[in-house]
């Protein structure tokens, strides 16, 4: 990118312009093997050193998290709203093919619903539920949603006060990587958890699962999202030898068993973009499990992301605060 353009875009305001350039910390080096997986340690849960956790990616020293092989690439990272524009796909088409998309959603959820397991049961739930089954798969064939009723917030004051400033993937791939998700957090020797999600997929009339993630800014943010926002990979520059199977060890305190993630392997062919200046009335919907029993390779259909500190963002802009709500489906033949 010639410079000269960077600097006029970065006078402009930020949903009109067509790229920031930043960077997109905790990519593997295009060096890495394919089939080796990495295994990364947050708090020596293996005996290694603690480290700061994913916040460090962007501070200028090499951390020890960081880690052999772990790069930090500057990048262009695209508009999404123009993005979308220029597609001219429906919401569900854009979806499929991308991986991600933006909904416009005014909730009715106040500043501190977000936290309370009735509240998302009662309001929020109801509120996404026409939102899944008519915007995001109107053509598919619903089972059933086993809501979580559990989000995570994010934001000073917040139980996860920080941002994940790392490239990566939520989940595993496959089926049997899913299932040892759910182990993970299981108490030793109870299986309940997986074996009665193993039940359900293998039934006949069950076609595949999924789970996607509903991001949004919350209150009480009073402006546009302008500091640390969310940034998606496209899933159609995304190659699957890229996608790198991943430990991750320590994220969650006092959690021995690791978290069955997946990391990202460097190629310039990669996309990304952002939505700029989200507001609390928009919600950033993306793909974290695609497993669908006539197509082995839809595994590879998560959306990989990663928050990141844009170099436009204005002086003294407001703290970001967020929340992000996992929601499982199940899809019938």
């Amino acid at each position: 990118m010639e410079r000269d353009t960077y600097q006029s875009l970065e006078k402009k305001n930020t949903k009109h312009a067509k790229w920031v350039e930043a960077k997109l910390p905790g990519y593997l080096s295009n060096t890495w093997p394919s089939e080796k997986r990495h295994v990364m340690d947050l708090g020596g849960v293996m005996g290694g050193p603690k480290t700061c956790g994913f916040w460090c990616f962007m501070c200028k020293c090499q951390c020890c998290c960081l880690g052999k092989g772990i790069i930090n690439p500057i990048l262009k990272i695209h508009n999404a709203r123009l993005f979308e524009n220029e597609e001219g796909l429906t919401k569900a088409e854009f979806f499929e093919k991308h991986g991600f998309v933006l909904i416009n959603h005014v909730t009715n959820m106040k500043e501190t619903d977000w936290t309370n397991q009735k509240a998302v049961k009662d309001i929020y739930n109801k509120e996404l539920e026409p939102i899944i089954k008519e915007i995001l798969f109107p053509k598919n064939k619903i089972k059933n949603i086993p809501w979580a009723n559990d989000i995570l917030r994010r934001g000073p004051g917040t139980s996860s006060p920080f941002y994940g400033l790392a490239v990566h993937g939520d989940y595993g791939f496959g089926v049997d990587e899913y299932k040892k998700s759910l182990d993970t957090f299981s108490a030793d020797g109870d299986n309940y958890s997986v074996e009665k999600w193993h039940t359900e997929y293998e039934k006949k009339d069950v076609a595949g699962f999924m789970v996607i993630n509903f991001w949004r800014p919350v209150l009480p943010m009073k402006g546009p999202v302008r500091k640390i926002p969310l940034a998606m990979c496209d899933t159609v520059t995304v190659k699957p030898e890229d996608m790198i199977k991943k430990h991750l060890f320590g994220f969650v305190p006092g959690l021995k068993k690791p978290l069955w993630n997946s990391s990202l392997r460097f190629n310039e062919d990669q996309k990304w973009y952002y939505y700029p200046d989200m507001t609390c009335n928009e919600t950033l919907v993306f793909k974290q499990v695609v497993l669908f029993k006539d197509n082995p390779e839809a595994c590879k259909m998560q959306c990989f992301h990663s928050a990141f500190k844009d170099p436009t963002t204005p002086p003294n802009s407001e703290v970001r605060q967020s929340c992000e709500y996992r929601i499982p489906i199940w899809f019938e033949k």
